[in-house]
């Protein structure tokens, strides 16, 4: 099973994100007992968007991702963070894949696919 929270829970304090995170993996583990969970992390922003965002920001995503992670027990729920395959060289959204400095071009979602399918397996 892969979750992933989108930019929109950037917003919620640190401590309630991770929070409501984990009581969500506790249910599905109780619902699905036998299943293996991946916890992906929270894609980043380009630069630009980054840099005049208070909230919707890489530094508060990073925060966010951090904590996501400690979830992981590496033996039913694992983290996974996409960032590595559509950052830049700075750590940052590539502006060649998205069409808002947020989310992916439709025809670019086979690189996190090609991800999943790579890491998640």
């Amino acid at each position: 099973i892969f979750i992933m929270l989108g930019l929109n829970e950037a917003g919620y304090p640190l401590d309630s994100l991770k929070e409501r995170y984990r009581q969500d993996v506790e249910q599905i583990q109780e619902l699905q007992p036998d299943a293996v969970i991946f916890v992906q992390a929270i894609m980043k922003v380009t630069k630009d968007k980054s840099d005049k965002d208070p909230i919707f920001n890489n530094p508060g995503i990073e925060e966010r991702n951090a904590r996501i992670a400690e979830l992981a027990d590496n033996r039913t729920v694992f983290y996974l963070d996409v960032n590595e395959v559509v950052c830049d060289e700075n750590g940052a959204l590539r502006k060649d894949i998205t069409f808002d400095n947020i989310h992916l071009l439709g025809s670019k979602y086979d690189i996190w696919v090609d991800y999943l399918k790579q890491k998640g397996i």
